[in-house]
């Protein structure tokens, strides 16, 4: 669904898309989480990423479908 709304031009659907991103950041992280919020992954904190199980790093880190800023990608390396 936010991959959809990112196409959608609308203060509507930028709400919504907030919205699902609040959402997804609040729940349990994952890899599928982070999947999940696309483009968005930018937006979650290295903090936040450092609760990733290892499995989940090195499912990210093998199958990368991100742009991962520089402090993203050191937590994750760390892990």
């Amino acid at each position: 669904l936010l991959s959809q709304l990112t196409s959608c031009d609308s203060s509507v659907t930028s709400k919504l898309e907030k919205a699902l991103i609040k959402n997804v950041l609040s729940g349990p992280f994952t890899a599928q989480a982070l999947r999940d919020l696309g483009r968005n992954v930018a937006l979650v904190p290295p903090k936040q990423l450092a609760t990733l199980s290892s499995g989940d790093v090195r499912e990210l880190l093998q199958n990368p479908g991100f742009e991962w800023s520089r402090s993203q990608m050191s937590t994750l390396v760390k892990k």
